[in-house]
């Protein structure tokens, strides 16, 4: 879905995005294409957005995780948001979720995260 560079790293990007159905996070060597690691996330389905933190080697991400596997109906597929702080190695250091019932709706979870900002 995304590729962003790394500002402390300038030899590596990361591409974030959805692979073989879950959300999924690989880390390349610029100059040849090389993959340096690669991290799934079987409890989050995708990754919608990154923010790296300025001159530190964590970044944040988000994104959601459809319970049902039912991507096909947005009306009716359950998400539970999902965010995490990850080191540039690969480690993560902690994952959330966040679900609730959305009474206007026919399905119980829709919530879904598309944005992530870092403020120091």
């Amino acid at each position: 879905m995304n590729i962003f560079p790394d500002p402390i790293d300038n030899q590596v990007f990361y591409l974030t995005g959805r692979y073989q159905g879950n959300a999924s996070i690989m880390r390349f060597n610029k100059i040849n294409g090389r993959l340096r690691w690669y991290a799934k996330l079987e409890k989050m389905s995708i990754i919608r957005a990154w923010t790296q933190v300025p001159l530190d080697r964590h970044f944040y991400a988000c994104g959601d995780f459809e319970t049902a596997y039912a991507a096909d109906n947005i009306n009716t597929a359950e998400h539970t948001a999902a965010v995490f702080r990850m080191r540039n190695d690969g480690e993560m250091m902690w994952y959330s979720t966040f679900s609730g019932t959305n009474a206007l709706a026919t399905a119980s979870k829709q919530d879904r995260c598309f944005g992530v900002s870092f403020n120091s």
